[in-house]
Protein backbone atom coordinates (compact mmCIF):
# COMPACT_ATOMS: atom_id res chain seq x y z
CA UNK A 1 0.00 0.00 0.00
CA UNK A 2 1.56 3.55 -1.03
CA UNK A 3 0.99 6.68 0.52
CA UNK A 4 0.93 10.01 -1.73
CA UNK A 5 2.16 12.93 0.03
CA UNK A 6 0.77 16.27 -1.92
CA UNK A 7 3.37 19.16 -0.75
CA UNK A 8 1.54 22.34 0.03
CA UNK A 9 3.23 25.74 -0.75
CA UNK A 10 2.21 29.10 1.29
CA UNK A 11 3.24 32.79 0.97
CA UNK A 12 3.42 35.22 3.56
CA UNK A 13 3.94 38.77 3.51
CA UNK A 14 6.06 40.63 5.83
CA UNK A 15 5.24 44.24 6.01
CA UNK A 16 8.78 46.34 5.57
CA UNK A 17 10.21 47.62 8.90
CA UNK A 18 9.68 51.38 9.09
CA UNK A 19 13.03 52.97 10.41
CA UNK A 20 12.15 56.51 11.55
CA UNK A 21 14.97 59.58 10.68
CA UNK A 22 14.77 62.37 12.68
CA UNK A 23 16.59 63.80 16.03
CA UNK A 24 15.53 63.71 19.64
CA UNK A 25 16.30 65.92 22.72
CA UNK A 26 16.66 64.11 25.83
CA UNK A 27 14.42 65.67 28.70
CA UNK A 28 17.18 64.30 31.05
CA UNK A 29 19.99 66.64 29.97
CA UNK A 30 17.20 69.41 30.41
CA UNK A 31 16.46 68.69 33.37
CA UNK A 32 19.77 67.21 35.51
CA UNK A 33 20.64 69.67 38.36
CA UNK A 34 17.31 71.26 38.17
CA UNK A 35 14.77 69.26 38.73
CA UNK A 36 11.48 67.45 36.58
CA UNK A 37 8.15 68.33 38.79
CA UNK A 38 6.08 71.14 40.47
CA UNK A 39 8.37 72.98 42.78
CA UNK A 40 9.57 76.81 42.28
CA UNK A 41 12.43 76.36 39.92
CA UNK A 42 12.19 72.63 38.42
CA UNK A 43 11.00 71.94 35.06
CA UNK A 44 7.28 71.31 34.83
CA UNK A 45 6.99 71.82 30.75
CA UNK A 46 9.14 73.17 28.14
CA UNK A 47 8.56 74.47 24.51
CA UNK A 48 10.86 73.22 21.93
CA UNK A 49 10.93 75.06 18.40
CA UNK A 50 12.48 75.02 15.31
CA UNK A 51 12.96 77.76 13.05
CA UNK A 52 13.77 75.79 10.13
CA UNK A 53 11.64 74.20 8.83
CA UNK A 54 9.15 75.15 11.37
CA UNK A 55 8.17 72.70 14.12
CA UNK A 56 7.13 73.01 17.56
CA UNK A 57 5.56 71.54 20.50
CA UNK A 58 4.61 71.63 23.95
CA UNK A 59 6.16 68.10 26.29
CA UNK A 60 6.11 67.53 30.07
CA UNK A 61 9.37 67.58 31.72
CA UNK A 62 10.27 63.94 31.54
CA UNK A 63 9.57 63.31 27.81
CA UNK A 64 11.90 63.49 25.29
CA UNK A 65 10.90 66.21 21.83
CA UNK A 66 11.47 63.83 18.79
CA UNK A 67 11.07 65.48 15.31
CA UNK A 68 10.56 62.82 12.68
CA UNK A 69 11.22 63.02 9.24
CA UNK A 70 12.30 66.73 8.91
CA UNK A 71 13.00 68.21 5.13
CA UNK A 72 15.66 69.53 4.10
CA UNK A 73 16.86 73.03 5.80
CA UNK A 74 16.13 76.40 3.54
CA UNK A 75 19.88 76.38 3.18
CA UNK A 76 20.25 73.31 1.93
CA UNK A 77 21.79 71.92 5.00
CA UNK A 78 21.45 68.96 6.86
CA UNK A 79 22.02 70.95 10.41
CA UNK A 80 19.17 71.94 12.37
CA UNK A 81 18.54 73.93 15.17
CA UNK A 82 16.19 73.61 18.48
CA UNK A 83 15.07 76.64 20.85
CA UNK A 84 14.03 75.31 23.63
CA UNK A 85 11.97 77.50 26.71
CA UNK A 86 11.66 75.80 29.86
CA UNK A 87 9.16 76.76 32.68
CA UNK A 88 8.55 75.86 36.19
CA UNK A 89 4.78 75.39 37.10
CA UNK A 90 3.95 78.58 38.23
CA UNK A 91 5.59 80.23 34.87
CA UNK A 92 3.84 77.72 32.60
CA UNK A 93 0.22 78.36 34.30
CA UNK A 94 0.28 81.42 34.21
CA UNK A 95 1.02 81.83 30.69
CA UNK A 96 -0.36 78.23 29.26
CA UNK A 97 -2.60 79.38 26.79
CA UNK A 98 0.23 81.85 25.13
CA UNK A 99 3.03 79.59 25.06
CA UNK A 100 0.59 76.85 23.56
CA UNK A 101 -0.59 78.98 20.84
CA UNK A 102 3.19 80.02 19.92
CA UNK A 103 4.66 76.80 19.25
CA UNK A 104 1.98 76.67 16.52
CA UNK A 105 3.07 80.00 14.85
CA UNK A 106 5.21 80.12 11.45
CA UNK A 107 7.58 83.23 14.30
CA UNK A 108 6.83 80.86 17.08
CA UNK A 109 10.60 81.93 18.28
CA UNK A 110 10.11 85.50 19.09
CA UNK A 111 6.76 85.36 20.07
CA UNK A 112 8.10 82.24 22.94
CA UNK A 113 11.04 84.63 23.57
CA UNK A 114 8.78 87.69 24.59
CA UNK A 115 6.67 85.02 27.33
CA UNK A 116 8.75 84.57 30.72
CA UNK A 117 10.27 81.29 30.87
CA UNK A 118 12.06 79.85 33.76
CA UNK A 119 15.20 78.67 32.20
CA UNK A 120 16.50 78.52 28.09
CA UNK A 121 18.98 76.52 25.66
CA UNK A 122 19.47 75.84 22.53
CA UNK A 123 20.34 71.99 20.70
CA UNK A 124 21.40 71.16 17.19
CA UNK A 125 22.06 68.12 15.25
CA UNK A 126 22.88 66.85 11.71
CA UNK A 127 19.63 64.86 10.74
CA UNK A 128 21.05 60.58 9.88
CA UNK A 129 19.29 58.37 7.74
CA UNK A 130 17.25 55.33 9.56
CA UNK A 131 18.60 56.72 12.79
CA UNK A 132 17.18 59.32 15.93
CA UNK A 133 20.27 61.38 16.35
CA UNK A 134 20.24 63.24 19.93
CA UNK A 135 20.63 66.64 20.13
CA UNK A 136 23.60 68.48 21.62
CA UNK A 137 22.70 71.27 24.12
CA UNK A 138 24.12 74.19 25.51
CA UNK A 139 24.04 74.12 29.36
CA UNK A 140 20.58 75.35 30.70
CA UNK A 141 20.31 79.05 31.99
CA UNK A 142 17.84 80.87 34.31
CA UNK A 143 15.95 83.37 32.11
CA UNK A 144 15.70 87.25 32.87
CA UNK A 145 16.70 88.63 36.22
CA UNK A 146 14.43 89.28 39.14
CA UNK A 147 13.66 91.07 42.04
CA UNK A 148 13.86 91.33 45.50
CA UNK A 149 10.84 92.68 48.17
CA UNK A 150 11.15 92.88 51.64
CA UNK A 151 7.90 93.65 53.49
CA UNK A 152 8.38 96.26 56.17
CA UNK A 153 4.86 95.93 57.94
CA UNK A 154 6.30 93.89 61.00
CA UNK A 155 9.53 92.12 61.83
CA UNK A 156 10.48 88.72 63.70
CA UNK A 157 11.24 88.78 67.40
CA UNK A 158 13.35 85.53 68.59
CA UNK A 159 10.32 85.05 70.99
CA UNK A 160 7.88 84.38 68.82
CA UNK A 161 6.64 87.89 68.98
CA UNK A 162 6.61 91.11 66.39
CA UNK A 163 7.99 94.40 66.18
CA UNK A 164 5.67 96.61 64.65
CA UNK A 165 5.14 99.52 62.19
CA UNK A 166 4.85 102.47 64.07
CA UNK A 167 4.70 100.66 67.33
CA UNK A 168 8.32 100.16 67.55
CA UNK A 169 10.05 102.08 63.93
CA UNK A 170 8.86 103.84 60.93
CA UNK A 171 11.75 103.58 58.51
CA UNK A 172 13.93 100.56 57.15
CA UNK A 173 17.11 100.92 55.74
CA UNK A 174 19.18 98.11 53.67
CA UNK A 175 21.62 97.17 51.45
CA UNK A 176 22.01 93.87 49.58
CA UNK A 177 25.06 91.95 48.62
CA UNK A 178 24.83 89.01 45.95
CA UNK A 179 26.32 85.22 46.84
CA UNK A 180 28.35 86.81 49.07
CA UNK A 181 29.91 90.19 46.61
CA UNK A 182 29.71 93.86 47.24
CA UNK A 183 27.16 95.86 48.54
CA UNK A 184 24.57 96.11 45.00
CA UNK A 185 22.81 99.62 44.30
CA UNK A 186 18.93 98.85 44.34
CA UNK A 187 18.41 101.96 42.63
CA UNK A 188 16.54 103.52 45.34
CA UNK A 189 17.63 106.59 47.57
CA UNK A 190 19.97 105.37 50.55
CA UNK A 191 17.82 101.77 49.94
CA UNK A 192 14.98 103.25 52.11
CA UNK A 193 11.26 103.22 52.91
CA UNK A 194 8.69 104.41 55.41
CA UNK A 195 7.00 101.35 56.73
CA UNK A 196 4.74 100.07 55.30
CA UNK A 197 5.63 100.77 52.24
CA UNK A 198 7.93 96.87 50.81
CA UNK A 199 11.48 97.76 50.17
CA UNK A 200 12.10 96.93 46.42
CA UNK A 201 15.81 96.03 45.08
CA UNK A 202 16.35 94.82 41.51
CA UNK A 203 17.33 93.47 39.40
CA UNK A 204 19.28 90.50 40.36
CA UNK A 205 20.16 87.58 37.96
CA UNK A 206 18.08 84.88 37.97
CA UNK A 207 18.46 82.22 40.55
CA UNK A 208 21.30 84.24 43.04
CA UNK A 209 21.25 84.59 46.52
CA UNK A 210 20.65 87.93 48.63
CA UNK A 211 21.39 88.91 51.41
CA UNK A 212 20.21 92.32 52.54
CA UNK A 213 20.49 93.62 55.88
CA UNK A 214 17.75 95.53 57.38
CA UNK A 215 17.96 98.78 60.07
CA UNK A 216 15.11 99.33 61.70
CA UNK A 217 15.04 103.28 62.21
CA UNK A 218 12.76 104.92 64.30
CA UNK A 219 12.38 108.82 63.41
CA UNK A 220 16.07 108.38 62.29
CA UNK A 221 17.28 106.72 64.78
CA UNK A 222 18.50 103.08 64.86
CA UNK A 223 16.23 100.52 66.72
CA UNK A 224 17.10 97.27 65.58
CA UNK A 225 18.46 95.42 62.62
CA UNK A 226 17.98 91.66 60.68
CA UNK A 227 19.09 90.32 57.75
CA UNK A 228 16.97 89.25 55.16
CA UNK A 229 17.22 86.61 52.79
CA UNK A 230 16.17 85.20 48.95
CA UNK A 231 16.85 83.25 46.03
CA UNK A 232 15.77 85.04 42.87
CA UNK A 233 13.10 83.67 40.87
CA UNK A 234 13.91 84.34 37.20
CA UNK A 235 11.36 86.89 35.88
CA UNK A 236 9.95 87.65 38.69
CA UNK A 237 9.37 89.28 42.54
CA UNK A 238 10.83 87.03 45.29
CA UNK A 239 9.70 88.00 48.72
CA UNK A 240 12.39 88.06 51.07
CA UNK A 241 12.21 85.63 54.70
CA UNK A 242 13.59 87.83 57.56
CA UNK A 243 15.87 86.76 60.59
CA UNK A 244 14.41 87.64 64.00
CA UNK A 245 15.65 91.57 64.95
CA UNK A 246 18.28 92.02 66.80
CA UNK A 247 18.73 94.65 69.16
CA UNK A 248 21.74 97.10 69.85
Amino acid sequence: MSVGVTACSSTTTVPPIQLATGITVQAAGLTTGIGCGTGPGQVYKYAAVMSDPHVGAVYDCFADAAFVNLPTTADGGGLYTIDIFLYDQDAYNANTSQINAAVGASNALPILAAIPSTFTTSCSATQTGYLQTVAQCTPVAASGPGSLQIATSSFALSDGGTIDCDAGYTSVVSAASRDGGAVIDSGIPESATFCPNPLNFGSFPALSHIDAPITLLNIGSPVASTVCHATITPNGVSPATCDPVSFP
